[in-house]
């Protein structure tokens, strides 16, 4: 694919205090000054090295990807102890969330992960498994070392790998979706669930049922619980995903109005989407 240097930056005054400064479509601004000092420079020659190179790499990994389970069901199944009241839906296609793949009662198709400390544990079973000819992505962190999945792994894995949008954390203060997969980072929240959210929009389905993303400090499927000083942490994070999935229902409502958003047995996710609930999950 060609890319011109106009679609892919820009430099242009957003109002007499502020430039406005675009990456292939996505904007941010600085403070307005004369002369841009070496921080300044080194900043932008960051970011630019970082969106040419997710534009490189999206464009081999997701154009394959876009509308292919148009009129299907997709199921994201992440790890909370919800999931253990899943009944598999015949026919859908099953995502799992970093250990989710676990889970016996499904052969999954592909699996998300992108924070070392959801995998580092399972790298053999993450390494060997095949499920329904399971594709996995792995994703980065651009440089943020505490969860980065180290190369030395990377490199013995079979795998798709994409690029998250960690940088944009000290401009805008706040991620969003991506668009435009095949350019652009995926939006890098507080849960790995939603940037597979957006490659599960991407795919373009006609309905997606959520099963195991409780959103709430309450351990997993498994039985693996949690210590409650982990509990104590986790409460405020998971306060922030709660609000980062509305989030995403809104940017769903306007780019995929066709496409169900459905919660299985929601503990956390409550009231956002249509909540459906088993006989186990009642």
């Amino acid at each position: 694919m060609r890319f011109e240097l106009k679609n892919i930056f820009s430099v242009k005054n957003n109002d007499i205090n502020h430039k406005l400064v675009t990456f292939l479509g996505k904007s941010f601004k600085l403070k307005y000054k004369r002369h841009l000092n070496q921080e300044d420079l080194g900043f932008l020659a960051e970011i630019f090295q970082q969106n040419i190179t997710t534009a490189y790499l999206h464009q081999k990994v997701f154009p394959k990807y876009k509308n292919i389970y148009q009129g299907k069901v997709i199921v994201l199944c992440g790890a909370g102890p919800s999931l253990s009241k899943y009944n598999p839906i015949k026919e859908a296609v099953h995502i799992a969330l970093n250990r989710a793949f676990l889970f016996e009662k499904v052969k999954f198709d592909y699996i998300f992960a992108q924070d070392w400390r959801g995998i580092s544990h399972i790298t053999e079973e993450l390494r060997n498994y095949n499920g329904n000819n399971c594709i996995k992505f792995l994703g980065t962190q651009n440089g943020l070392k505490e969860l980065e999945i180290p190369e030395s792994f990377v490199a013995t894995i079979k795998h798709e790998r994409f690029m998250t949008d960690t940088y944009k954390n000290r401009v805008m203060k706040k991620s969003k979706f991506a668009f435009d997969l095949s350019t652009q980072p995926l939006g890098n929240f507080s849960t790995i669930a939603l940037p597979a959210m957006q490659f599960i929009l991407w795919t373009n389905p006609s309905k997606v049922y959520i099963v195991g993303c409780d959103s709430a400090p309450v351990g997993h499927y498994d039985g693996v619980v949690l210590d409650s000083d982990r509990k104590s942490m986790l409460n405020g994070v998971y306060g922030r995903i709660v609000e980062e999935w509305k989030e995403l229902k809104e940017f769903a409502a306007v780019h995929y109005p066709d496409t169900e958003i459905i919660s299985v047995n929601p503990v956390g996710l409550r009231g956002i989407f249509k909540d459906i609930y088993t006989k186990e999950g009642v």
